[in-house]
């Protein structure tokens, strides 16, 4: 049976007519790059047309795939319009939250659970979404409040201070590097090391990246996760050491591991942000609920202002 034309389809192709890259696109969709060029693929087979010019430099659209574009983006928004006018027309008041994983074990979690015995009328939705698409996310309106790294940028974005997160390094206990309070980056010039998954924030991946490299370290990145435990196996298998953030670890490590502080690393700025005026109904008891909760688990205190990632 052939294929049918779906939604996802649409919003992949957008994504890589819109980054003309598919590595960048496979990150905005959460797909591995041969995945999303599969999807690409049978789109193109449905449609019967070429969408895309495709070389090993560049990713080009084609004369049919500029005008599939422009419907392609008509049609995903009156998809969400619709959705959105439907949930209204339910009576039923709904918030959705923008995060990544990580954000969830650390602060979300318990704000959803406070949220929900306080106020079990209202119904959560979750979007799983990189910390640099969070602004962008708000100003479309797919996102009604998102956690991750500040600042979080755009358009009438009110950003909120949570706490900063430091740099750690993650090494077995019986590691020479465990004996340090603080681990200067010199030290890392020999070692394989276990980073977050690119995907996850690219941006910050990169600026990480760039920061050993100005201290004259050329990093070997041996594995790249998403997950706690995936970490924690990885560091306990010898196979590198991780570097983390506190509140990534914030429920703690076996006793088989340490973290230690990493030199020469500023602490990045957790928090949320939402679309300024937006104050008060359902995001004001989120707001409300962010200040009982006390911070973001596993950072310290945030300071008046609040400043970049921090790397």
């Amino acid at each position: 049976m052939a294929q049918s034309l779906e939604l996802r389809h649409l919003r992949y192709f957008v994504a890589v007519a819109e980054e003309l890259n598919f590595t960048r696109a496979a990150e905005r969709v959460f797909l591995t790059q041969p995945a999303l060029s599969q999807q690409i693929k049978a789109l193109e087979e449905i449609l019967g047309v070429t969408l895309l010019e495709r070389t090993q430099r560049k990713v080009r659209l084609t004369d049919a795939g500029r005008v599939f574009l422009d419907g392609a983006r008509r049609t995903l928004q009156e998809a969400d319009r619709a959705i959105k006018e439907a949930r209204k027309a339910d009576g039923i008041p709904r918030i959705t939250l923008g995060y990544v994983e990580y954000a969830f074990q650390s602060v979300v979690g318990p704000i959803v659970t406070a949220l929900l015995k306080e106020h079990p009328e209202i119904r959560l939705e979750r979007r799983e979404i990189p910390h640099y698409q969070i602004g962008q996310a708000l100003e479309n309106r797919t996102i009604d409040v998102g956690f991750g790294v500040l600042p979080m940028e755009g358009e009438d974005i009110e950003n909120q201070n949570m706490g900063r997160a430091r740099w750690q390094l993650v090494v077995p206990a019986q590691h020479p590097l465990a004996k340090l309070e603080k681990i200067p980056l010199s030290a890392l010039e020999t070692e394989p090391l276990i980073m977050f998954s690119r995907s996850m924030n690219s941006l910050l991946y990169e600026q990480v990246i760039a920061r050993l490299r100005k201290a004259g370290i050329e990093p070997s990145v041996v594995y790249e996760t998403a997950q706690v435990e995936a970490g924690e196996n990885m560091v306990e298998l010898g196979v590198g050491l991780w570097v983390v953030t506190t509140y990534i670890i914030a429920d703690g490590l076996p006793e088989t591991l340490v973290a230690r502080d990493l030199e020469g690393f500023e602490p990045m700025q957790m928090g949320m942000a939402w679309r300024k005026g937006e104050e008060t109904g359902l995001l004001g008891k989120v707001l409300e609920m962010c200040s009982k909760a006390g911070g973001w688990k596993g950072c310290d205190s945030w300071p008046c202002e609040p400043s970049g990632a921090g790397v």
